[in-house]
């Protein structure tokens, strides 16, 4: 039975909605050679996808930003790979155009997220930017989790696992503020009716009543709820064509920003709360994070992520409560120290008297 190259290339990617959005521009590629469908495209020998695909990055660099570029190849070249075609990808992207400078440069600030949730009366769109602004997470992984990916943590707060299953998996957390919002949320849909599991959707799709049949909200719902959030608080400056803060990842350039400035949060754990597997040093060198080796356990990344819920937190009085559960833990965590040196300082009194009386004991078995 011959397996169909699409099944290949589906099974190959974790995420729905990855594999949604890659569809989407693997699509766009052929229609644009008029290709009956993926098998045909698959079918195709190297040589000739070559030439296609060097004269479809040419023909993209016409007509889309710069930056754009990658995405629409990204999922050809997922495509091509998984079905063991032999393309010269390095060629390829020796074709792509240099990258302009991005729109939005800027990051939510405090107040503005604290106006977008003032403004916002649906719990559910609350805890969306909630989530987006406390734990840095790409606003796609959103439409994937479930309750199962939930863990609760000390101070009431949530570890999430991002991406479960897939290689880019790993931890975020969020607040006591935003766990305290999505508590409230699941609370609201176990009252309309329905039955949470471990199954059940982390955001759930508008529904009529709460019994019917369940399903996840899309991540192209997501974009349009933070889109109507953000249109209506009037955030954003536009000169051009360009917003000075990206409609989504100004949550994450914020959160991005707290965590690296923190400097009590070691650079690699920063990177790994932020979710990239590599980073650039400040000499300019390129350092993987690899898995095999640097694979702190979620309770060991709590432990740094708890040193900027001040600054991730939005509401005043969620922010001095934090604020003074921070200043207990520095004062328990002083107070375990000075024990431990008291108890260290006593050990070598204790060792210096027996060296004492131990060289005595030798100088008087000497002079005899």
């Amino acid at each position: 039975m011959k397996i169909s190259r699409f099944l290949v290339f589906e099974n190959s990617i974790k995420s729905a909605e990855t594999l949604k959005r890659y569809k989407y521009y693997l699509d766009i590629f052929i229609k644009f050679f008029h290709l009956k469908d993926y098998d045909s495209l698959a079918s195709m020998d190297s040589k000739q996808l070559q030439l296609m695909v060097e004269d479809y990055v040419m023909d993209l660099k016409k007509r889309v930003n710069p930056n754009s570029v990658p995405t629409y190849i990204n999922p050809l070249q997922t495509f091509l790979d998984v079905n063991d075609n032999e393309i010269k990808w390095k060629k390829i992207r020796r074709l792509f155009p240099a990258k302009i400078k991005s729109t939005g440069r800027k990051a939510y600030s405090r107040d503005d997220i604290s106006r977008m949730l003032g403004l916002e009366p649906k719990l559910r769109n609350r805890v969306i930017i909630h989530m987006l602004s406390s734990s840095g997470m790409r606003k796609g992984a959103l439409s994937d989790l479930q309750i199962k990916h939930l863990k609760k943590m000390a101070h009431n707060c949530y570890a999430i696992t991002v991406y479960a299953g897939s290689t880019e998996e790993h931890w975020s957390f969020l607040t006591p503020e935003a766990s305290k919002e999505l508590d409230l949320y699941f609370e609201k849909r176990k009252n309309d009716g329905e039955k949470l599991d471990e199954n059940s959707p982390v955001l759930r799709s508008t529904y009529q009543i709460g019994i019917q049949k369940v399903s996840p909200m899309s991540g192209k719902a997501v974009d349009q709820t933070v889109d109507r959030i953000v249109k209506r608080t009037s955030l954003r400056e536009k000169t051009g064509n360009r917003y000075d803060k990206m409609l989504n990842h100004g949550f994450r350039k914020r959160f991005e920003t707290i965590v690296k400035m923190n400097k009590e949060i070691p650079v690699a754990v920063a990177e790994k709360l932020i979710g990239h597997k590599a980073y650039y040093d400040d000499r300019g060198n390129h350092i993987q994070l690899d898995d095999n080796y640097f694979v702190p356990e979620v309770e060991q990344l709590f432990t740094f992520f708890e040193k900027v819920i001040p600054d991730l937190t939005i509401d005043n009085s969620f922010r001095k409560q934090a604020e003074i559960d921070k200043l207990q833990e520095d004062k328990k965590d002083s107070k375990e120290q000075s024990e431990k040196i008291t108890e260290l300082e006593s050990k070598l009194e204790i060792l210096t008297n027996k060296m004492e009386l131990f060289s005595k004991t030798k100088e008087s078995q000497d002079s005899f």
